[in-house]
């Protein structure tokens, strides 16, 4: 049997795909390019399955004659993850909330559809919620036990009334997507379901709408990235809570997943052709599919979070090193200053040694320590000659050359004592200096011919 209208194949693409193939296998090319959205009656579909599908006949829902059921997908955050013994993430998030949400048609304009409490805490309706599967991301297509190992990524728990919401608890359990979490590319949850469609408009709280959602079921509960939600920012992380605004957001994501006026996501045909999205990166616009879109600007949301996060460690990091630079440069002065009292201090001693040998005539202003030890050798051994000799050769001759001018100002001094008994006439007959010198020189012949 062929497809009489487009909510027929909705409904059985996404609660029975093993009877939609059937019908597709039936249905033309052209025959499913001109499908109504509806159609009165239900084309012997009844018949049908009352003969090849009983168990599907008894769950098609009352008084739709083509089991025409609008797919919502309302969105709202996640709260902060915990971690189980297992190391799955464990996070509680208010799912969905009665009041008004709005809906964007395929031709652009908006449908206010409202959800009554007595129809989204429904105990079917709720009970649809539990255990249902979480998706990263919405998928493209319904989860179902044939895509479900594919999909899922982890479970709701027993839905609970909040207030105004409804609120569960999720338990996450890939590893990539708990890692998406914690690094806040996933931070908003969506809810994936079917509903039915009652047109009666009506006003409530003082907002008119346009429809009433009834028989809500759910299939998944979709984890995405910031600035998704369409079920108001009351729907939100308890962290955020006090960045709560009211109102819902008008459909952000029928902005990648149009529906059609009867709420049914459409399904692009070769004729129609597949809808797509305008996606700015740097100066490139790439065209994409509007699933692909939703992918890859999450991805880039992600990646410059992670750039920004980059740049501010580069910034910490550059800090650090202009601190560092100016601490070592503090401290080469600190050891060039000492360097340089050490060194007055040894040109002190020196010149205040070398001077025993020199004498107090020698000038030692623009002498270096070389050239001051090198005329203390030639003064106190001028037989040695230091042309082309290392600095410990000058080094030891500089040492015995003191030494001996050391020690001949020693016995010199022991001479002076002893001549104390003379008499005036006769030191002033001699000449100290004169006698100095001999003295020094006398020794130093001595002690060089041993």
């Amino acid at each position: 049997m062929p497809f009489v209208s487009k909510a027929q194949r909705a409904y059985l693409e996404i609660h029975h795909p093993e009877v939609a193939k059937e019908f597709a296998a039936h249905t033309s090319a052209a025959g499913e390019k001109d499908l109504p959205e509806h159609k009165d009656g239900d084309g012997g579909m009844h018949d049908y399955l009352s003969k090849h599908h009983p168990d599907v006949l008894s769950k098609l829902p009352k008084d739709t004659h083509d089991a025409a059921r609008a797919l919502r997908l309302d969105r709202g955050k996640l709260a902060k993850a915990q971690r189980t013994p297992q190391g799955f993430a464990r996070v509680d998030a208010r799912l969905t909330r009665t009041g008004i949400l709005e809906y964007v048609r395929a031709d652009g304009s908006v449908q206010r559809e409202y959800r009554p409490a007595d129809e989204v805490f429904r105990a079917d309706s709720l009970e649809s919620l539990d255990r249902a599967p979480v998706t990263d991301l919405h998928p493209s297509e319904m989860v179902s036990p044939a895509n479900a190992r594919a999909l899922s990524v982890g479970v709701t728990g027993t839905p609970r009334r909040d207030g105004q919401f409804v609120a569960a608890e999720l338990q996450i359990q890939d590893g990539g997507t708990i890692a998406k979490i914690d690094a806040g590319e996933r931070a908003e949850i969506s809810c994936g379901y079917t509903c039915e469609l009652d047109p009666t408009p009506g006003v409530f709280e003082g907002q008119r709408y346009d429809a009433v959602q009834r028989n809500i079921q759910y299939n998944h509960v979709a984890i995405g990235p910031s600035n998704w939600g369409r079920a108001g920012a009351e729907v939100a992380l308890r962290l955020d809570s006090a960045d709560a605004s009211t109102g819902a957001a008008v459909s952000r994501f029928d902005d990648v997943a149009p529906v059609s006026e009867n709420g049914i996501i459409p399904r692009a045909s070769a004729a129609d052709g597949e809808k797509r999205m305008a996606l700015k990166v740097g100066n490139v616009e790439l065209k994409l599919d509007e699933r692909d879109a939703q992918i890859v600007a999450a991805e880039l949301q992600a990646q410059q979070t992670r750039l920004d996060a980059a740049e501010a460690k580069v910034r910490e990091l550059q800090a650090q090193a202009g601190a560092q630079a100016v601490e070592i440069a503090s401290a080469k002065k600190r050891a060039d200053d000492a360097e340089a009292r050490v060194a007055k201090i040894d040109r002190a001693e020196l010149e205040t040694a070398a001077r025993v040998a020199l004498g107090p005539e020698f000038k030692f202003d623009g002498k270096s320590d070389a050239d001051v030890k090198t005329a203390v050798v030639a003064k106190m051994c001028p037989g040695v000659r230091l042309d082309g000799a290392d600095a410990a050769f000058v080094a030891g001759a500089y040492s015995v050359a003191l030494g001996l001018a050391q020690k001949a100002q020693a016995e010199l001094a022991t001479a002076g004592s002893q001549s104390g008994a003379r008499s005036d006439a006769a030191n002033d007959a001699n000449d100290p200096a004169k006698a100095r010198a001999e003295m020094i020189a006398a020794r130093r012949d001595a002690a060089l011919s041993k």
